[in-house]
Parts: C-alpha cells; sequence; structure tokens
C-alpha cells in the first residue's frame, strides 16, 4: 500500500470512529450541547493551548544546554517556535509522527544531524513516557490492577518499544546488522547520533530529569484545557481526574491508525469520563472544542510556517 493510501485509510478510520461516536452519542444531544456552548471561553482555551505547546520548547531550551557556548545561544521563542511547528506537523501524521520534524527545524538553528535527531527523540521520549505513566495511574484508578493489566503491557509495548530499539546499545547493535547497508549509505547524515544518546543516557541525567519536571508542568497545563472545555459545555470536572483520562487519551492516540489520534482519544474519554457520571454528550461535545480549536491552530500554524520557508 502506498504512502498516499495509507494516509487516505487513515483518515477514513478516523472519521469512520468519530461518526459512530456521534451516533452513539445521539446527533440530537450533541447538536444541543454544543449549541449551548459558553462562546466566551474559546479565546482563552485557544491561548492556553498554544502556551501549552509553546512551553514545550523548554525541554529544547534545557536538553540543547551541553550545545550552547557564549557565541551560540538558543533563543527560547525559536525553541517555543519550533515546538509550536514540529506539534502542528504531528496533528497531520499517523501517530504524531511529523513531531520529528523539529530535526529539520533545530538543524537549521545550527545543530549537527545526529545531535538534533538525537534531542528530537529525546524530546519525544520524555513526554511519552511522562505521559505514559500518568496513563498507568489512570487505567490502575479506573479498571483496578487486574482488568488494566493487558492495557498497560499494551501501552507500554506502543510507548517503549520503539524508542528501547533506539536507545538500547545490544538493541542498536542488532539493527546495525539488521539494517546495516541502509545506515552505511546515510550514516554520513546521522554521524554523532549515537553517541549523543550515550552522552545524556549517561553523563547528562540531571537534564533529562529537569525535562521530566517541565513535562509533568505541560501534562498540568494541557488537562487545564479539558476542564476549560468541559466547563464550555457547563460541566465541572476534577482536576486529577482530568490530568490522568487525558493522559490516557493521548497514549492511545499514538497507536499509528488515524492521523494524529482523530477518533482515539475521543472514544477513550467517553470511557474514563463516563465512568465520573458525566453525560456522553458534554465528553465529545468538549473534546470536539478541543479537536476544533487544536486542527484550527494546526492549520494556521502550519500555513504560517510553509509561507514562512518559501521567503
Amino acid at each position: 500500500m502506498g504512502k498516499a493510501a495509507a494516509t487516505v485509510l487513515k483518515i477514513a478510520v478516523g472519521a469512520a470512529i468519530i461518526l459512530y461516536l456521534i451516533q452513539f452519542v445521539g446527533i440530537g444531544n450533541l447538536y444541543r450541547t454544543i449549541l449551548a456552548t459558553k462562546l466566551a471561553y474559546l479565546p482563552l482555551i485557544a491561548v492556553v493551548f498554544i502556551f501549552s505547546v509553546a512551553m514545550r520548547g523548554l525541554i529544547f531550551k534545557v536538553l540543547l544546554q551541553p550545545h550552547e557556548t557564549k557565541e551560540k545561544k538558543f533563543g527560547l521563542a525559536k525553541l517555543a517556535w519550533i515546538s509550536i511547528v514540529s506539534w502542528a506537523a504531528g496533528m497531520f501524521t499517523p501517530g504524531k509522527l511529523g513531531e520529528f520534524s523539529s530535526i529539520y527545524l533545530l538543524k537549521k538553528e545550527g545543530l549537527e544531524t545526529g545531535t538534533s535527531a538525537a534531542v528530537s527523540l529525546l524530546n519525544k521520549i520524555i513526554t511519552s513516557l511522562t505521559i505514559l505513566a500518568f496513563a498507568i495511574v489512570g487505567l490502575i484508578k479506573f479498571l483496578g490492577i487486574k482488568d488494566s493489566l493487558q492495557l498497560i503491557v499494551v501501552f507500554a509495548i506502543l510507548t517503549l518499544l520503539p524508542y528501547l530499539a533506539i536507545t538500547n546499545r545490544k538493541a542498536r547493535e542488532l539493527m546495525k546488522k539488521a539494517f546495516g547497508r541502509f545506515l552505511r549509505k546515510h550514516e554520513q547524515h546521522f554521524a554523532g547520533f549515537v553517541s549523543e544518546l550515550d552522552s545524556y543516557m549517561t553523563k547528562r541525567k540531571k537534564l533529562l530529569f529537569y525535562s521530566f519536571l517541565i513535562n509533568v508542568a505541560w501534562i498540568a497545563v494541557s488537562s487545564w484545557l479539558f476542564m476549560l472545555a468541559f466547563a464550555a459545555v457547563g460541566q465541572k470536572v476534577g482536576f486529577i481526574d482530568v490530568v490522568l483520562i487525558n493522559s490516557i487519551g493521548t497514549t492511545t492516540s499514538f497507536i499509528p491508525v488515524t492521523i494524529g489520534g482523530t477518533g482515539l482519544r475521543e472514544a477513550s474519554a467517553i470511557v474514563f469520563f463516563g465512568k465520573l457520571g458525566i453525560s456522553n454528550a458534554a465528553i465529545l461535545g468538549s473534546h470536539i472544542i478541543i479537536a476544533a480549536v487544536s486542527y484550527t491552530l494546526a492549520g494556521i500554524i502550519a500555513t504560517a510556517a510553509l509561507l514562512r520557508k518559501g521567503r
């Protein structure tokens, strides 16, 4: 199957899930919920959304400290823009793989490809593992250890294996043997990638810990978005519950069967927020608001980035 066909299929799967959820909730119930949305919340949601994405630029700032000199500094505003653009790219790609466009954007700031690839990968790893930790706590809280064990294993495999395959020394040796010809062909483009990863894992662990703390703050801010969206449809939800369920939904969206996790996050939200006694219409309505804001902002940002690139 070609890339174009695979993309169309993923769009179709996401659309099918959303249509099923609308039918499940009831189009009349959903229509009345959205019609009653308090529009005053929308600007605040948009501002907090952009802030939550931009603050991930702090992780780049922390991880790039060893590469800064008196002559070469990485401005926080520039790194925030890189974070925003790569997030926007991730919104339109399966499994949010477009977020790795940060490799190209960091390279434009003067980093070697290997270094920018290592930093981008570490950013993604730290974010994914932090979200996974909260998601596991959420699964245990809402399903219990026994019933959530299978999902925890699936989440762990989806989140951990791709990164362990790259960051583990023995796994890298196996990959070199299996893909030796390809790796040798592109070796010049990723010089220093492995050594950079090893340096962070062995000598720069404190920077990884600081990045983890920033991610915890980011999860708190992004969860606040959903509290605002629920408030917009007249529903109050506890902050801790939002943090845990939002983490479950984000982890679910890593599964590369739809574009940007469309449909998967909403389905998991209906399952878990439903356990709190919240109506399905309020759950889906609030998530449609977030999705509308996120895709609108992502489209604007992606367009602005492309126009900027074309200058």
